[in-house]
């Protein structure tokens, strides 16, 4: 059975087939999520000039911070709403000289900038999982930490083995509100993190994400 493209869907699941042709509508966007009726998702990527991988090279940037974050709150966002503002609420209170993170309040320079600066990078979904983010971490050779409701929403994740290349979070297990629970949390990746730096799964990672 042939079939036609439909970008950017919206949220009308519509006449599943071409009224003239019979032909099959697969629906495409970036986006996943409650209300989105889709039938490819293609990630969100960035620009190529993004991806420049001796961009950190060529401007002598070296990787001092443990782990970075960025990103707004999206005010419309429902499964993830409190997530880009409570995660660094919560490693701030760490008041670790290697975490870079900041809900908002940065310059497009040092948005882009703070991925290449730092080894780790916080892959946090603003109302869906498609951010571009986790394009940009691997371009810099930043070892991506998604937080994600569900694994399986991640881009490709019947093929992809993640545990190669990145970590993962459920997103439930942060910004719960408790702020002890909270803290407790951040205590605990911050030093997992300082162990694979020294033992060496940190390079491992790297490499893998340079790949």
């Amino acid at each position: 059975q042939m079939f036609h493209i439909v970008p950017h869907p919206k949220n009308d699941v519509g006449n599943a087939n071409h009224r003239i042709h019979s032909t099959r509508a697969l629906r495409t966007d970036q986006c996943l999520g409650p209300g989105f009726y889709n039938d490819i998702i293609i990630p969100i990527s960035t620009k190529p000039q993004d991806c420049n991988y001796n961009f950190g090279k060529e401007k002598n940037i070296s990787k001092n911070n443990l782990l970075y974050a960025c990103g707004n709150e999206h005010k419309w966002s429902k499964l993830y709403k409190g997530l880009r503002s409570g995660i660094p609420a919560a490693f701030n209170l760490l008041n670790k000289t290697d975490i870079d993170m900041r809900a908002d309040g940065r310059s497009p320079k040092e948005y882009d900038e703070g991925f290449w600066k730092s080894k780790f990078c916080f892959v946090i979904p603003g109302d869906t999982t498609s951010t571009s983010q986790s394009s940009r971490a691997m371009c810099a050779g930043c070892v991506p930490i998604f937080i994600v409701s569900d694994f399986r929403d991640l881009p490709f994740s019947n093929i992809l083995d993640y545990s190669k290349f990145s970590i993962r979070y459920y997103s439930s297990e942060f910004a719960t509100q408790n702020e002890n629970r909270d803290l407790n949390r951040a205590i605990e990746v911050y030093g997992y993190l300082q162990e694979m730096v020294l033992n060496g799964t940190y390079l491992e990672l790297m490499r893998n994400v340079e790949i």
